[in-house]
């Protein structure tokens, strides 16, 4: 019996399914996936993507295709930019009865990207080196001490809010929501949408995991070891790190 075989089945059975989803990717002049890591890509890869976008002419859906690219390769102005385009002319075409529903596609990935572009920026402040002279008129780098800074995620929360009023049914967006809310410690709001998102899909173990975190965080343990518990059996092999840490010192 091959273990690894049984793995597959199991993902295989309880892989999302969504007909808009299906029909999105299917019609992308590129191969199109949800998912929570970013692929590994090379540079040949890359250069096969972009001259493929390049070669699907103009329209929203190229737009977003661009921006998903750019957005890879940390080109986050130019992402945005090409993810304003695809929102304000997801509607171009009246005839294509599918144009609104594919706009929450375009919005949820923008408010993602906001995100990002936010995490980036304070990741650099962080690491701000600045120079310094001693007594000796030596000049000494020392590294700039970290302020507590608040985030503004609230274009990035309304932009998957608005995908979420369009496309209902799609747990990753509740997903993105649920981890934003906790990004701008909301975590009230955080841990609803991760519950959203398990409601649509049972089996997305990120969700069970990120929750498991924020419920620890508000010193619910029991319910959080829980969500840690299922996070790992649905393959998420951090959660038995975290379990370690805080869930087998409650038993004791």
């Amino acid at each position: 019996m091959d273990p690894s075989k049984d793995t597959q089945n199991y993902a295989l059975e309880r892989r999302y399914e969504n007909p808009l989803v299906e029909k999105f990717e299917a019609e992308a002049a590129v191969n199109l996936s949800i998912a929570s890591k970013e692929p590994d890509m090379t540079k040949a890869q890359i250069e096969a993507l972009d001259a493929a976008i390049y070669g699907a002419g103009k329209g929203a859906s190229t737009e977003f295709l661009r921006a998903v690219l750019d957005g890879y390769e940390k080109k986050y102005s130019a992402a945005l930019v090409h993810l304003d385009n695809a929102v304000d002319n997801a509607g171009a075409d009246s005839s294509d009865k599918y144009a609104a529903y594919y706009k929450a596609f375009y919005l949820m990935n923008r408010g993602v990207l906001r995100a990002e572009m936010i995490d980036f920026i304070a990741s650099m402040q962080n690491n701000v080196q600045v120079l310094t002279m001693d007594d000796t008129h030596n000049t000494r780098a020392r590294v700039k001490e970290q302020a507590t800074t608040q985030y503004d995620y609230s274009e990035a929360i309304a932009d998957l809010e608005a995908a979420a009023a369009t496309v209902g049914n799609l747990p990753y967006i509740y997903f993105d929501l649920g981890n934003l809310y906790c990004l701008a410690s909301e975590h009230i709001s955080s841990i609803e949408n991760y519950t959203k998102a398990i409601r649509l899909y049972p089996y997305m173990g990120d969700a069970y995991f990120n929750r498991g975190l924020v419920l620890i965080y508000l010193k619910d343990k029991e319910k959080g070891c829980i969500d840690l518990s299922r996070a790992g059996e649905l393959g998420v092999q951090d959660a038995y790190a975290v379990i370690k840490k805080y869930c087998e010192e409650e038993k004791e």
